[in-house]
């Protein structure tokens, strides 16, 4: 979305354990990965993710009563 042009056109996963995200891109032109980054994360379980009618990516756990978050630009970026 728009708050975070970084992840655009980008595929976010997780792990459930860690609490670690990535960004994947996919070329489907060239068949291959173009970018598998890691990206900034609370640390907490990830659940699930979805996204919102502003295009923006959110990601939720099940600690905390069940925390949903947006993705946020880092300062500087």
């Amino acid at each position: 979305g728009p708050r975070v042009p970084q992840l655009d056109r980008a595929y976010p996963y997780g792990d459930c354990v860690t609490g670690a995200l990535w960004a994947l891109r996919y070329d489907p032109w060239q068949g291959q990965v173009t970018e598998n980054r890691s990206i900034q994360s609370s640390g907490l379980p990830v659940i699930t993710f979805g996204e919102d009618e502003d295009d923006e990516v959110h990601v939720t756990t099940l600690l905390g009563g069940g925390i949903s978050d947006r993705f946020a630009p880092l300062p500087g970026n």
